[in-house]
């Protein structure tokens, strides 16, 4: 099963006859692919990612990134991709405080936690989709944990017809690291 996206579904308050019916399939069709029976076509797969607002690629992450996805999710690194409105699209291996399936889908950070890391964050997502070059930053984010200092590089993303999309990001917490340091340099 799916679950991501039958909680992504049910996070925007839709039946299975809806994102059918708004994605132009049967909806017992859309149930087979709900439950993971069937993987939907490349066309059906944009067509259900529009309906719901997520990126496509989340259908078939998992075929073809198992290795990637073993270590990446052992790290301090996170991935995500937001769209235009600086709403998230996609994540891969999002802090503690987010690592709830679909938290972040759909949502920007400002509706996520309200202080200042998730304002330069989607300060400096806006200024990646403004000027269309890549940027670069460390952001202090107040955590469950205390404060996380995170490098963050990102990056303007494109449709196929290479129209600007959104951006996407890559957050690297070096608050182990950082800890690391000072510890040597008291020794």
């Amino acid at each position: 099963m799916r679950k991501w996206l039958l909680q992504l579904r049910q996070q925007k308050n839709m039946s299975q006859e809806k994102v059918a019916s708004a994605a132009f399939i049967d909806r017992s069709y859309y149930s087979q692919i709900e439950w993971g029976k069937r993987v939907p076509s490349q066309e059906v797969a944009k067509r259900i990612a529009k309906v719901l607002n997520f990126d496509t690629a989340r259908f078939y992450s998992n075929y073809f990134n198992e290795p990637f996805n073993e270590v990446l999710s052992s790290s301090p690194v996170s991935i995500a991709h937001c769209d235009l409105e600086l709403r998230y699209t996609w994540a891969f291996n999002p802090p503690s405080d987010y690592d709830v399936p679909n938290l972040l889908l759909g949502k920007r950070d400002d509706e996520l936690i309200d202080h200042a890391g998730s304002k330069e964050f989607m300060a400096l997502k806006y200024k990646i989709i403004k000027t269309d070059k890549p940027q670069r930053k460390l952001i202090h984010y107040d955590m469950s944990d205390g404060i996380h200092m995170y490098d963050i590089f990102g990056k303007p993303i494109y449709s196929m017809e290479g129209k600007l999309t959104g951006a996407s990001f890559v957050c690297t917490d070096l608050t182990a690291i950082k800890q690391q340091l000072l510890q040597n340099r008291s020794e």
